[in-house]
């Protein structure tokens, strides 16, 4: 694993928003196209800005590129605030008008959704995933305690009230019985498949997940432990999620 701290966001965003476009690149120039699976939340609004204005010396052929939707909450109708179908539109896809994007719409029938998203995933490796770590430890919809043996490329969860607050928190519903009880998710198992992860964790609020990653042996009651066992792992933290982390701890990574 790499860990990267920048004390301000916008630093930090410009440095990743430089590895994923290299990711990118590199993948369109060996195999002609690339494949992008993408995490959404408050705290990856200035990743997502960065990356859709700021194109460097090179820019992505986004038209090559197939974004991936990492999780949808059940029931949700995609124009939703909270959807984050909608989220991928507004805050991505509509500036760059990827080759095509794989939506999980949560409003439809659930088995038919996960037997097409697990059709589309069947033998896909993803070249690049951008997967945040959430206040709980999550990963994707992941909350402790996370299912580490499922196989399946997307399963049904139920989300944990913890989750259910943060969603409360960051303005995306009025009231925690508002915050649907299950959603669609990425499996811990499919997200390692991804030939390299680049994990943005900024603020604050995620300073307590961040040390609990990084000091605590995998386990499930803290989901995130798990991405300290990918091969290509890139850890992203500013001065606020790394509050927490001492000079020894954080040596240890970079």
């Amino acid at each position: 694993m790499k860990l990267v701290i920048e004390q301000d966001v916008n630093d930090l965003a410009a440095i990743a928003c430089k590895q994923i476009r290299n990711t990118l690149n590199k993948a369109v120039d060996e195999k002609g196209g690339a494949s992008l699976l993408i995490s959404t939340g408050a705290s990856q609004f200035s990743l997502f800005q960065t990356l859709v204005g700021e194109q460097g010396s090179k820019p992505v052929p986004w038209d090559k590129i197939d974004v991936y939707h990492l999780d949808e909450y059940v029931g949700l109708p995609p124009m939703h605030t909270a959807s984050f179908c909608r989220y991928i539109r507004e805050r991505f896809a509509d500036f760059v008008k990827p080759r095509e994007v794989h939506y999980i719409y949560g409003d439809r029938d659930i088995s038919a959704t996960l037997d097409r998203m697990n059709g589309i995933m069947k033998n896909l490796t993803i070249d690049l995933g951008l997967i945040g770590v959430g206040e709980n430890g999550h990963i994707a919809f992941n909350d402790p305690p996370a299912d580490f043996t499922a196989t399946d490329p997307y399963i049904i969860v139920e989300l944990n009230e913890s989750c259910k607050r943060q969603q409360v928190r960051e303005g995306w519903f009025n009231d925690v019985d508002s915050v649907p009880k299950n959603a669609f998710t990425m499996s811990v198992r499919q997200i390692l498949k991804c030939a390299e992860i680049v994990s943005f964790v900024p603020y604050t609020v995620k300073a307590e997940a961040v040390y609990g990653m990084l000091t605590q042996d995998v386990n499930n009651m803290a989901p995130a432990t798990i991405l300290k066992t990918h091969p290509n792992l890139t850890l992203y933290l500013d001065g606020g999620s790394s509050e927490k982390l001492n000079p020894e701890i954080a040596g240890v990574y970079q």
